[in-house]
């Protein structure tokens, strides 16, 4: 008897594959700097339509999240001066999209006390959480051939809290937290074969939590994603989030 492949999410049979993260994260030779091939050897998952297709504009969106983010490096700059200019240009709806109630902030860099002002930009925080959950459980499949039925918990790092309840300690928390998980993963392989775009590391634990992943993109753009037998509730996911963009 011949075995079918089942998507990555759920019992459908697979209909294509999917990208992890998405392809549209990973800039074309035209838009890269010195036209680099950024696109080599991206991780693919087999999926359904119901969980590739469907999801295309949480995709994007997440890019848009991500790309901007004031501690990325060259290679996602580059992607804001190509890709993203073409999309605002020929997409009036990318711009207002891009634009929606923009806060100008005063940040302090924590080693040096220098002092230089950014933009912060309104996310919408469940759009980013619902997007890096998918990829999550998308690299559970890569990583240990089997699918994650559990809880992914996802605590993107590049969001800040503007407003809510003591916005400040939550944003210090969120710190904290990437100094311990940068220090649980430490001495774990990197993975990835474009960590100009993306990489990640990956930390078994066990008991209450399964494993947990550091994602990086961009270099600057970090996430921390938690695996658990049950559901978690999420506290990044209670504060109104923005991206610090330059």
């Amino acid at each position: 008897m011949t075995s079918k492949t089942t998507c990555y999410m759920c019992d459908a049979l697979k209909t294509s594959v999917e990208h992890v993260p998405p392809r549209c994260l990973f800039p074309k030779p035209k838009d890269s700097l010195r036209g680099m091939n950024l696109r080599k050897e991206l991780i693919t998952v087999p999926a359904c339509d119901q969980h590739n297709m469907d999801k295309s504009h949480d995709d994007e969106y997440l890019m848009y999240a991500l790309v901007l983010g004031i501690l990325n490096n060259a290679t996602a700059s580059q992607q804001v001066h190509t890709k993203i200019q073409r999309a605002i240009r020929d997409r009036p709806a990318v711009a207002r999209l891009l634009s929606q109630h923009p806060v100008s902030v005063r940040l302090e860099e924590i080693d040096t006390g220098s002092q230089h002002d950014a933009v912060a930009l309104r996310a919408d925080s469940q759009r980013v959480h619902r997007a890096l959950e998918h990829i999550g459980r998308a690299l559970y499949f890569h990583h240990f051939k089997q699918k994650w039925l559990g809880d992914v918990q996802a605590i993107p790092l590049f969001l800040i809290a503007l407003e809510g309840d003591d916005p400040k300690r939550f944003n210090d928390t969120l710190d904290r937290m990437r100094v311990g998980v940068e220090a649980l993963v430490a001495d774990t392989a990197v993975h990835g074969a474009n960590p100009d775009v993306f990489s990640y590391q990956v930390q078994r634990v066990g008991q209450t939590i399964e494993c947990v992943m550091l994602l990086r993109f961009y270099e600057g753009s970090k996430t921390v994603l938690i695996f658990r037998p049950f559901k978690n509730d999420d506290p990044s996911s209670q504060n109104d989030s923005a991206v610090l963009s330059s």
